[in-house]
């Protein structure tokens, strides 16, 4: 088997390892590395590939979130606690959607709507947190992980392209062009909305992260 520190195709991984902790950085691209080169060799389809690859690497960056862990049986909770977290949750779910349906098909309607979901979803967090119970329940600690770490993973990823929007802007400020500063904006807008789209669309739950290849052994 090829050596996976010297795979081809790898390079944007440990680019975006920055942004993982550094506690689990080195084992995390380690592992992740090795078994990139084993779906090679399987001759897993290249997309499957980076998509597996890109979860990990977001699982990697939510680790910088406190995560809740999965409750081992059911826990009792007041009502409101116990309802909010269906709601908050499908709120959630719709809400990255509607808001990159919104803009891309430039309705206003949709894109408040998204927004609306979005508040909902984080007033449900802020209900089952106002509960004080612990430990919470699984519906509770995927909604918390959910919103509050899938909300930050978001926020990390545009501001990383947000930094590249602004070099595009400056290049349009130095040569007075507005078509690249109206092409810098709409790009920027696009990618804040579809990542929401795919992160809360997606249901993506980050669970506090382990070394995978350690458990094989």
């Amino acid at each position: 088997m090829a050596d996976p520190s010297k795979s081809g195709g790898d390079h944007w991984l440990r680019l975006f390892s920055i942004l993982v902790p550094r506690e689990i950085r080195h084992q995390l691209v380690g592992d992740l590395i090795a078994e990139r080169q084993e779906m090679r060799d399987q001759k897993e389809q290249p997309a499957l590939i980076f998509l597996l690859s890109l979860k990990e690497i977001l699982d990697g960056i939510a680790q910088h979130m406190p995560l809740q862990p999965a409750p081992s049986g059911s826990v009792p909770q007041p009502p409101l606690a116990s309802r909010a977290a269906p709601f908050g949750w499908i709120a959630w779910r719709l809400s990255g959607p509607a808001l990159f349906c919104g803009y891309l098909f430039g309705s206003g309607a949709v894109f408040w709507s998204g927004v609306a979901m979005l508040v909902l979803a984080f007033a449900s967090v802020l209900a089952v947190a106002m509960a004080g119970r612990e430990p919470m329940t699984v519906s509770q600690t995927r909604l918390v992980n959910g919103v509050l770490v899938g909300t930050f993973t978001a926020l990390v990823l545009i501001l990383i392209f947000s930094v590249v929007a602004m070099g595009l802007l400056a290049l349009a400020t130095l040569f007075s062009s507005g078509l690249l500063a109206s092409v810098a904006m709409s790009a920027l807008a696009f990618v804040a909305t579809a990542v929401a789209c795919g992160i809360s669309g997606s249901g993506w739950v980050p669970e506090e992260w382990y070394p995978q290849r350690l458990v094989e052994v």
